[in-house]
């Protein structure tokens, strides 16, 4: 994935849960250390073109979400 600096380009807007109970949807997510405890492990590249997909980490939590394409 690309941390996207603009939103407007963004696949992905994500909003930073604090309880993993919360983190149920599509950009909603839940950040652990713990490796054991994750559901999912991604890769953060700093070149576009070797991304899947882009984020952008939203402060608004009706934000969240996929962009539709």
């Amino acid at each position: 994935m690309y941390l996207e600096p603009d939103q407007a380009f963004a696949d992905v807007l994500i909003f930073k849960e604090s309880n993993k109970l919360f983190a149920d949807k599509a950009g909603f997510w839940y950040f652990t250390m713990a490796r054991d405890f994750a559901d999912y492990a991604l890769f953060v590249t700093d070149n576009r073109n070797l991304a899947d997909f882009s984020i952008y980490y939203t402060d608004v939590r009706s934000y969240a979400g996929c962009r539709k394409q």
